[in-house]
């Protein structure tokens, strides 16, 4: 992997690919030797022909490797939309889960309100109850 992520964060079907590019460079300095020797092996016939054959070879290899280079670019593409597709479930799910969470709080929330509310008005009840028998009892003393 040159110059890309750390492998370990790569998709296998990149490391692949990787694998493909760095065969497909290899091939490639292979074809640039095989051509240099060809012309470097001047007239002799039987050198000239074993060269041609290795450099149709290589171009045989190099066709092979970029057709399978195409592969695994569609490959990756489809490996890499699955793990997308994986993701936006994932967040799908997690903000799911958080709006459930959210709804119970907030239905607890409004409970204890309602309950709190509740025992201020029988607290409001029985203080004015307290405040009318007292007063009674004040009447009732006056008299």
């Amino acid at each position: 992997a040159k110059g890309k992520k750390e492998l370990g964060l790569l998709l296998p079907e990149e490391v692949a690919r990787e694998k493909t590019l760095d065969q497909i460079a290899e091939t490639r300095e292979k074809k640039k030797e095989a051509r240099a020797l060809r012309g470097m092996a001047g007239n002799t016939k039987n050198e000239v022909k074993k060269y041609k054959a290795q450099e149709k070879a290589l171009d045989k290899k190099l066709a092979a490797l970029a057709k399978s280079k195409r592969q695994q670019d569609a490959r990756v593409a489809r490996a890499k939309g699955r793990a997308a597709k994986a993701k936006q479930r994932a967040a799908k799910v997690e903000k799911a889960k958080r709006n459930r969470e959210a709804k119970v709080a907030s239905r607890k929330k409004a409970a204890q309100a309602r309950a709190d509310s509740k025992r201020r008005a029988s607290e409001a009840k029985a203080a004015q109850a307290q405040r009318k028998k007292e007063k009674r009892i004040a009447n009732e003393a006056a008299k």
